[in-house]
């Protein structure tokens, strides 16, 4: 008998509990509403999420969040809002993860995300929800759209492209490898591990070269292909969490350089927890000698002095005296425009602190 009363008990709580959520906890239908990306005149290559014509209540104390989703099919967590007796119970937001609620500003119409979600390859449908509390019962409440709103980040947010997806230099200052992302991304992340893979290895398709020096866009592909199969001609290969890039000591693989030689500086984002975008950046450089005798890899651009006495046909070094000099790591006026740009973008992003 006693049983009895505490399963009635139990089942009276349930469904007093599901009466409650279904009171203060309902649905909206999407009008007018709109996630739009800006760019963020502070940060190169960085973006604002905003959403244009919030949904208004009628009420007091609006609050606004998004949930996003992998897909347009993806239901929203009902976990994520709760009630009782004094209405739905205001949620929590969570800004470094994408399982939970992100908080909209309301003035700015802002969606705090984090950085990372631009480089992810979905989670580009969000649900809309606020929370207000109601005039009339003094209870508070929680609407959530029916229907997520779809971001095209391929579209509004486009990463740079393959030549210019990082900026890195290999043993030109104190013998360290030096790697910046140049797309969105912060030192703090939640929920997913990502990290940032560094390639260096010479070049020795001759015939690549070639075609490098008569369009190096279109055949910049070929290169990155070339880059990611290579086990023969590889001088570094590591990675690092892209929340902790560090420099990194390559004094012994320097030595390895072949002075006059081009090579291959390859990077991309690689994570085991969450799909992302195509982050592939590949730079060709040149082993050149620093002024205290070290070997280091300067950014290898003018094609057009590549094949002046004609294609190449062979990977042989090439004379120092004909190499290029242009480009960055080269000179010591382009260290200091380097080392400059460097420093205003710490200056820009705190977070982020790239040496050279």
């Amino acid at each position: 008998m006693k049983r009895r009363y505490i399963l009635f008990a139990l089942l009276l709580f349930v469904f007093m509990g599901k009466v409650m959520a279904d009171d203060y906890i309902t649905t909206f239908e999407i009008t007018n509403e709109q996630l739009d990306i800006e760019p963020n005149p502070s940060l190169e290559n960085h973006y604002k999420l905003k959403i244009n014509n919030l949904p208004t209540s009628g009420g007091s104390d609006d609050r606004y969040y998004a949930y996003f989703v992998k897909s347009a099919t993806d239901p929203f967590d009902s976990t994520l809002l709760t009630a009782n007796e004094e209405g739905c119970v205001y949620p929590a937001m969570d800004t470094l993860k994408m399982s939970g609620l992100m908080a909209i500003d309301s003035e700015k119409k802002e969606v705090e995300i984090p950085q990372s979600w631009y480089i992810y390859s979905k989670y580009e449908y969000a649900y809309i929800g606020y929370t207000y509390m109601d005039s009339t019962t003094s209870k508070r409440m929680c609407k959530i759209s029916t229907t997520p709103i779809h971001v095209d980040k391929a579209t509004k947010a486009p990463l740079p492209s393959a030549s210019s997806m990082y900026s890195t230099s290999f043993a030109l200052i104190n013998n360290e490898l030096h790697v910046f992302p140049e797309y969105p991304y912060s030192s703090t992340y939640g929920e997913f591990d990502i990290k940032v893979l560094t390639k260096v290895g010479q070049i020795k398709d001759v015939e690549l070269l070639n075609k490098l020096a008569a369009d190096y866009n279109a055949n910049i592909n070929a290169l990155i292909e070339y880059a990611k199969n290579d086990t023969e001609n590889v001088i570094f290969n590591d990675s690092q969490p892209i929340s902790s890039l560090t420099d990194k000591n390559v004094a012994e693989d320097a030595k390895k350089l072949v002075l006059g030689s081009y090579y291959y500086i390859y990077n991309t984002a690689t994570s085991t927890d969450v799909d992302l975008r195509n982050t592939e950046g590949i730079l060709v450089a040149v082993a050149e000698t620093n002024t205290d005798g070290g070997n280091y890899l300067a950014a290898f651009t003018d094609w057009s002095k590549f094949n002046e006495g004609g294609k190449h046909d062979s990977v042989d070094p090439q004379p120092q005296e004909a190499n290029p000099k242009t480009g960055m790591f080269i000179s010591v006026l382009s260290l200091a425009i380097l080392t400059g740009g460097i420093i205003l973008i710490s200056l820009k992003n705190k977070q982020h602190i790239f040496k050279i």
